[in-house]
């Protein structure tokens, strides 16, 4: 029982250390709770988190769930397996299909916008990729 129990602060010491690897890596140095629990809010369209729940992310008492793992994976270019269990192919800064040029302003707005309005977004930009490939 006391090794699961070492096991299970181990695994939460790692996932910790690899986010604040992570958010080094993707422009966030010495992000605090605050800063990303408003990073991971902005990107969230339904769900939100307190600065208690990302401080508990920061120093090791906690895992967020698979979901929330995945939006900060997306943010940060690495990951959702790497992020939640190191090791993998991918590590920070790798992701596929990941675009470093986008700004990550404008990344966010398109995520405040409900799933209608970002449809129409997509609709627009394959528009003018269809248009582009016609010149």
């Amino acid at each position: 029982m006391r090794k699961a129990k070492l096991n299970k602060e181990l695994e939460r010491r790692q996932f910790s250390e690899r986010l604040v690897n992570a958010l080094e890596n993707a422009g966030f140095p010495g992000a605090g709770p605050t800063q990303l629990a408003r990073l991971y809010n902005s990107l969230s369209m339904s769900d939100k988190v307190t600065i208690h729940a990302a401080r508990k992310w920061l120093v090791g008492e906690s895992i967020p769930t698979q979901d929330k793992i995945r939006i900060l994976a997306h943010e940060l270019s690495v990951t959702p397996e790497w992020l939640r269990f190191g090791g993998g192919e991918h590590a920070p800064g790798a992701q596929e299909g990941r675009s470093s040029t986008l700004p990550p302003s404008l990344l966010n707005g398109f995520n405040k916008l409900d799933r209608s309005e970002q449809k129409v977004v997509i609709q627009l930009i394959e528009t003018l990729l269809e248009l582009k490939q016609d010149q």
